[in-house]
């Protein structure tokens, strides 16, 4: 950190941009005064998936550029615990795919590769 500043917290609902993962608990707009350089890791609390869900598959997403990108480092399934390092502040979320979901993303991609 280069200079000492204030950082906050809000928890929000509903995002900007929906993302097409199931959040697992409100979404988190961090922002920071302090001036920093590199990486900072974000570890999140969150709640445990909905039934059908598989915590194996809890990521840390972080809002930029419109995209819902997986920063995720660390998974600590004992706590319910996921980190995450980023370079910039903004909105995150803890989130996990449905099943089926992620069944239909990969036979989209396997007929789009054929």
């Amino acid at each position: 950190m280069k200079t000492e500043g204030n950082t906050s917290i809000l928890f929000t609902q509903t995002p900007p941009i929906v993302p097409d993962f199931e959040p697992l608990g409100n979404y988190l707009d961090i922002e920071t005064s302090a001036n920093y350089t590199g990486t900072v890791t974000i570890r999140v609390n969150y709640v445990q998936p909905p039934s059908g869900y598989n915590e194996n598959s809890v990521h840390l997403y972080h809002l930029e550029n419109s995209n819902w990108n997986d920063v995720t480092t660390d998974v600590d399934l004992d706590n319910n615990l996921v980190t995450g390092e980023v370079t910039n502040l903004s909105l995150f979320a803890v989130g996990v795919f449905h099943p089926q979901d992620r069944c239909d993303r990969k036979t989209t991609e396997l007929r789009s590769h054929s």
